[in-house]
């Protein structure tokens, strides 16, 4: 290769900035055999303690999804992303490290130090930070919700789109435990255990481990080998400690070490569109499993996480605080050409620990008036360091380091009043200001090859109220609301930042929503329905700025939110379960004239030369992450021998429409897509009289769907990213 082609390469991309783009399923009366004389017990009879309110699902004034442990387990649900199966409003994606969900087309495609993500998640009611490495495992949980909406008074910033609760399993009074473990395709195997023990009538542990390995599943042409394997250890230990009948103690402590090719993404288009398939001579594969990366890439992250939870409860009133600390290190490397030569990669590092504390006040008064008054702190410290390396850079190698500091601090609260037997009205606020501090340094080399400044400071204060008003009515097969309730997503700084650049804004999203969820046939079916429109205001866009090399982020579109959801459940018998959901969006940019696409360059004879990026008026075209359609259906079925053995089948079809994965598919190539698609996935289980030892069959995607959980436009080419193909393997678990 010549130095005088890298120049040219270096000469197209203006500044290199390519690393910062670049059925119907059984309701929980489904867990086992059901005799004809059993009473059913449903995802909705879950008192969801998570979300501060202590109300079962059908009494909760918003649109929420809630999946049980026995449904975790029916249902093989591995990780967070699993959840979106029966949760049509969720779309979960994944590119390299980053988790990516968006909740009724709200959320963030990355987002590093100095900016979060508009779709919170909480676990055990620590408020989850950062996106990076936040693929979560499902492991010994009492039940996952999915808060569909705004979430701006209860949880504050950052729930502009919804929040993610996992509730993971406290310890009991009773000496218990299980062992599982799974094999199947490409040698995934998967062993957890989990004991619970009780010390003293007061005192009790439980402790749940898992580790997993899987091969990889993508050939890559450059090595030889494959791609996409991983492996990952997970432990947690809680003690729960309730020396009176009014207080308890809850003390959680976990530990998660992972290393992965997961995510391994593919170069799709040739040369000139793929800048490093011209000056090496590569061309990409047309086969959906085959890539030609980088032979270093991977993924690490590791993590400790603490949690104390106080409680009291008197006659009147419940209060709760909760403190989390988590001390995370990600570490990963990322081909950003995706083609085997070393033209350009990136190796990440961002390490920190950050503080949490909620604490809050719930009343049971027997008066018609009824408060919840609360506050909450976070401290987030984070150390971030990009290194680029590769021919891209002519000899040259940039560091960048951001140092950021949060500080958050907010006071919430709302009351209730119940105007007449059954009717209510709710009324609240939330005050969150946040304080934000990034440290800018580059080396010599990123101060020359990409125009950044050798060293600065940047700091930003920001204030916002999300207030929320609802009016709710019920009897005794009926709940209906309507409701108003505003989310913000903090403003920020988007990292890693080259040069200073003005922090971003909160954007906002005032959603006005009216709902309904019934039981019919005494109990047996029933129906949640919600209509919805939101004005979103401020959307934080991220823009490359090829005079730099950094991502501005700019305050630039304003877009309105609207749709419709529907969920059914119907036990046919005590042993057939039916449920299905669907979900319809109309989400669109009202105003987003400058929107930051990428454009194919071709010569005056027309033959293409290369990429650009450019702008072009995006107002009228879909948000990202908004299929018009999604929606899944499900079935079991439980059948039960002679001998009380049973034998249960279930399936899951997840089905969604066309979504973008960029505004505007990331310019006129059409690339940032994903096809509507329909995967199906299937248990087959044999279950002991005493529902105590399961064996099972399990297929996930049966019938092999290609679908992408990213596809990504940029000065390098195209990129997507393949999920696991069609997998199956054999499971075995015993309780005890």
């Amino acid at each position: 290769m010549t130095g005088s082609r890298i120049t040219d390469a270096v000469a197209l991309l203006g500044r290199p900035a390519g690393f910062l783009l670049c059925l119907m399923g059984s309701a929980a009366q489904a867990q086992t055999a059901a005799p004809a004389n059993a009473s059913v017990t449903t995802d909705e009879d879950i008192v969801v303690v998570a979300n501060k309110l202590g109300a079962v699902t059908e009494r909760l004034p918003i649109s929420v999804t809630t999946i049980s442990a026995a449904q975790i387990a029916q249902d093989r649900l591995q990780t967070i992303q699993d959840v979106q199966g029966r949760t049509p409003s969720l779309v979960f994606d994944t590119s390299s490290v980053f988790a990516q969900p968006y909740i009724r087309g709200m959320g963030s495609n990355f987002s590093l130090a100095g900016l979060e993500t508009a779709v919170a998640t909480y676990v055990d009611g620590v408020y989850q930070q950062r996106q990076a490495g936040a693929v979560l495992d499902l492991v010994d949980l009492s039940s996952v919700q999915v808060l569909k909406g705004p979430q701006g008074t209860l949880y504050g910033r950052n729930a502009t789109g919804g929040v993610i609760l996992l509730q993971t399993a406290d310890p009991t009074d009773k000496f218990e435990g299980s062992v599982m473990g799974e094999y199947g395709r490409f040698d995934q195997a998967r062993v957890q255990a989990v004991f619970n023990v009780p010390i003293t009538d007061t005192l009790a542990i439980r402790v749940a481990g898992q580790h997993q390995r899987n091969d990889g599943y993508i050939r890559d042409l450059n090595t030889g080998g494959k791609r996409g394997d991983g492996k990952k250890t997970y432990l947690r230990a809680k003690v729960q400690w309730s020396p009176t009948d009014a207080f308890t103690l809850t003390y959680g402590i976990e530990y998660s070490r992972s290393r992965s090719t997961a995510y391994s993404e593919r170069q799709i288009l040739p040369a000139p569109f793929c800048l490093a398939c011209s000056i090496y001579g590569v061309e990409p594969s047309e086969n959906f499993y085959e890539s030609t990366n980088s032979d270093d890439q991977f993924f690490k992250v590791r993590y400790v996480a603490q949690t104390l939870r106080l409680s009291y409860e008197a006659d009147d009133f419940t209060v709760d605080s909760i403190t989390g600390y988590r001390d995370q290190n990600v570490h990963y490397i990322n081909d950003q050409d995706f083609t085997g030569p070393d033209f350009f990669s990136s190796n990440v590092r961002e390490k920190g620990p950050t503080l949490t504390n909620d604490t809050y006040l719930r009343t049971r008064f027997s008066s018609p008036l009824n408060v919840l008054v609360g506050f909450s702190f976070e401290r987030e410290r984070d150390k971030q360091t990009a290194l680029l390396v590769g021919d891209a850079f002519g000899g040259l190698v940039p560091r960048n380091f951001n140092n950021v500091h949060i500080d958050s601090f907010s006071i919430y609260g709302e009351g209730t009043y119940e105007i007449m037997p059954g009717l209510k009205f709710t009324a609240g606020a939330r005050f969150n200001q946040d304080r934000k501090r990034i440290t800018v340094e580059n080396n010599d080399d990123a101060v020359l090859a990409l125009g950044g400044v050798a060293e600065g400071v940047a700091r930003r204060r920001f204030r916002n109220v999300t207030p929320r008003a609802l009016l709710s009515y019920e009897d005794a097969d009926g709940f209906y609301y309507a409701s108003y309730n505003r989310g913000a997503r903090s403003g920020g700084f988007g990292s890693p930042i080259i040069a200073l650049t003005p922090a971003v804004k909160p954007e906002t999203l005032d959603n006005f929503e009216i709902g309904a969820k019934n039981r019919f046939l005494d109990g047996r079916l029933r129906t949640t329905a919600a209509l919805f429109y939101g004005v979103y205001k401020d959307i934080q866009i991220q823009i490359v700025d090829s005079t730099t090399g950094s991502v501005v982020l700019q305050n630039a579109a304003r877009g309105k939110v609207s749709g419709a959801e529907f969920d059914a459940r119907l036990a046919v018998t005590p042993a057939f379960n039916l449920s299905g959901g669907v979900t319809y969006l109309d989400n669109k940019f009202k105003r987003y004239r400058d929107g930051a696409i990428f454009l194919p360059v071709y010569d005056d004879d027309g033959a293409p030369v290369g990429i650009i990026s450019g702008s072009a008026d995006l107002s009228g075209t879909r948000l990202p992450r908004s299929p018009r359609w999604s929606g899944y259906a499900a079935a079991d079925y439980t059948f039960t021998f002679s001998n009380d053995w049973s034998l249960r089948a279930a399936t899951v079809a997840r089905m969604t429409s066309s979504y973008l994965f960029s505004a505007g598919a990331g310019g006129p190539l059409g690339i940032d897509r994903q096809k509507g698609y329909t995967i199906v996935d299937a248990t087959l289980d044999f279950i002991s009289p005493d529902e105590k030892t399961d064996i099972g069959l399990f297929v996930k995607n049966a019938f092999g769907t290609h679908f992408v959980t990213q596809a990504l436009t940029g000065t390098f080419g195209a990129f997507v990213a393949p999920p696991m193909p069609s997998s199956y393997g054999i499971r075995f678990s015993q309780k005890f």
